[in-house]
């Protein structure tokens, strides 16, 4: 991942989602993440297209917040 790529990804998924971020972006090898808020609560906006990592979206979105993140 780029960091222009990444940048340019988080961008749209800022607003979509209604975010403010909160602090510098973090790429990784194979994700982006950013610090920010939602609705005055702090959120961590992360994204990747690898899928090691899609299919950890979906299990901790199954796990519904309970022992894990909550997935927005």
């Amino acid at each position: 991942m780029t960091v222009t790529g990444c940048h340019a990804r988080l961008g749209r998924l800022v607003e979509q989602w209604a975010l403010v971020p909160a602090g510098e972006p973090i790429v990784t090898h194979a994700s982006c993440l950013l610090p920010a808020t939602r609705d005055g609560q702090p959120v961590m906006l992360k994204t990747s297209a690898q899928p090691d990592e899609v299919r950890g979206f979906a299990l901790l979105d199954w796990w519904q917040g309970h022992g894990a993140v909550r997935v927005l």
